[in-house]
């Protein structure tokens, strides 16, 4: 989703893959990259530009591109181990991405536009760490892990990256925050769950796992701006393509079968 909710930035495949957005209120979908693979698309905080990794300089790298398509795209910054976007902070100063090692696998740096360092290992270990996701507030970041032996819903505070909490009871990816930051959304199979979450100082403290929603072929997901439907990107079956289907109104189910206290 956009910053506004009106728009859903997404890849689309036309021989090679290109960063397309839809158009909610006009019905419509523009494509914005024409060249090269483009993917892992993310808004920048004022929905101007997209940011998105492509190689086409040759090894991936995460550029910008304004959100309408015009202009030429804009190298971010360089850095080996094909990176990809995946969270601005709030205040639009840091970005969360996330580096292939050559000996770490998987692991979450942060870019800011301010101050030096530029770049810096957010989480770096042996294990997979990706899919990092700042929350409302820019306290903290959410993000999938396989250190227990599983793929993992976990937060760790921003910016020290002190302690960690797990988040989902079991597997889990795909992690999305409410837009008030008190749900933390994950998939697992072809459900999503939430947990409630509150962060009153520096530690957190969660909920109990409540299932949310069940959508066969589930690949990818977000929450709306205003937190009141998802949009699902569900795998489609023999030679149908991936499909996107907006999920309307689910707060008022969710309400009905858990109570906001």
């Amino acid at each position: 989703y956009s910053p506004d909710g009106n728009k859903l930035g997404l890849v689309i495949f036309a021989e090679t893959y290109h960063i397309g957005v839809y158009d909610f209120r006009r019905q419509i979908l523009s494509q914005v990259t024409f060249s090269a693979d483009n993917w892992r698309a993310t808004w920048l905080k004022d929905g101007s530009k997209i940011a998105y990794s492509s190689n086409l300089g040759g090894n991936y790298l995460i550029y910008t591109i304004n959100a309408d398509g015009s202009g030429a795209p804009e190298k971010l910054f360089e850095q080996d181990g094909n990176p990809y976007p995946a969270s601005w902070s709030p205040d639009g100063k840091t970005l969360a991405y996330v580096v292939t090692g050559r000996q770490t696998k998987d692991d979450i740096w942060l870019f800011s536009n301010e101050g030096e360092p530029k770049m810096r290992p957010f989480l770096q270990s042996e294990g997979t760490e990706n899919s990092p996701r700042f929350s409302p507030d820019g306290r903290w970041i959410a993000y999938i892990s396989n250190e227990s032996g599983e793929e993992a819903v976990y937060v760790k505070p921003f910016p020290t990256g002190d302690g960690k909490w797990r988040i989902s009871n079991g597997r889990g990816s795909v992690p999305r925050w409410s837009p008030d930051g008190k749900r933390i959304y994950f998939a697992r199979t072809d459900k999503i769950h939430s947990v409630p979450v509150s962060t009153p100082s520096a530690t957190i403290d969660l909920g109990r796992e409540e299932l949310v929603l069940t959508a066969g072929g589930l690949v990818n997901f977000d929450v709306s701006p205003n937190g009141r439907s998802f949009v699902v990107e569900q795998r489609g079956v023999g030679t149908l393509p991936d499909k996107l289907h907006m999920v309307m109104n689910w707060f008022e189910e969710l309400r009905t079968k858990f109570p906001l206290k």
